[in-house]
């Protein structure tokens, strides 16, 4: 049975907050394949992945004043906890928030109650930059060929910030970096070393990361349904 996989001390020096527009949006999701194991039925969206509650988390006091209460719902629900690392500005949102309600306002969709969470999920920043490479347990044995490669790369220094691990293998935290470049090392290096042909990694410019993944032991709640 896999124990819970927490990674909040890796995760809070990532976080930057230089201004009171700060923030990082943070989402507790369910899986569809982990409601299944559910002893209840949860309602709503059979999509692959739904939002228990999103948090919006301006100072690493407000994460740790929360991190217990997302920890017991994450074990509650099997869900993960996730962190986009690339900062959210609470000016920038705004304007996309209010350019979002005209557009759906014109399009006589009064209901909105969502909006301010799909702004903070897919507005790109501009600054503090960084990217997840998603490395799977079939893919470790090539980790230290990957992380050479984007070293290599420009620009010069040190473009690995951490290791995130997941349930299956780890997410690799970068800077952001020349990706054709890198491509181009890596082939030649997995050729000439493995004689194997490109392998495919999921590079992910604006995807969050795991903070928190529940236990795989089951839950117990016959005496409160």
């Amino acid at each position: 049975m896999q124990k819970a996989i927490d990674n909040i001390e890796l995760i809070k020096p990532l976080l930057n907050f230089t201004s009171e527009d700060d923030y990082y949006f943070l989402q507790v999701l369910s899986r569809k394949k982990d409601r299944d194991i559910l002893p209840f039925r949860m309602g709503g969206s059979n999509n692959n992945s739904r939002m228990i509650r999103p948090y919006f988390i301006n100072s690493i006091e407000h994460l740790e004043n929360v991190y217990e209460e997302i920890r017991v719902m994450c074990e509650l629900f099997k869900a993960r906890a996730m962190i986009c690392l690339n900062k959210r500005s609470y000016y920038s949102s705004s304007h996309q928030m209010m350019v979002r309600l005209a557009q759906s306002i014109q399009a006589k969709n009064y209901f909105n109650a969502k909006m301010w969470n799909n702004v903070s999920g897919v507005y790109h920043p501009t600054k503090d930059k960084s990217w997840i490479i998603d490395i799977d347990k079939d893919e470790m044995v090539w980790k230290d060929n990957i992380i050479k490669a984007i070293q290599s790369v420009e620009p010069d220094g040190d473009k690995i910030l951490t290791e995130i691990p997941s349930k299956s293998g780890l997410h690799l935290i970068t800077k952001a970096f020349n990706v054709k470049k890198y491509k181009e090392v890596l082939d030649k290096d997995l050729r000439d070393n493995y004689d194997i042909p490109p392998i495919n990694l999921d590079i992910h410019k604006n995807n969050p990361t795991n903070l928190y993944i529940p236990s795989e032991k089951k839950i117990d709640v016959s005496n409160i349904l």
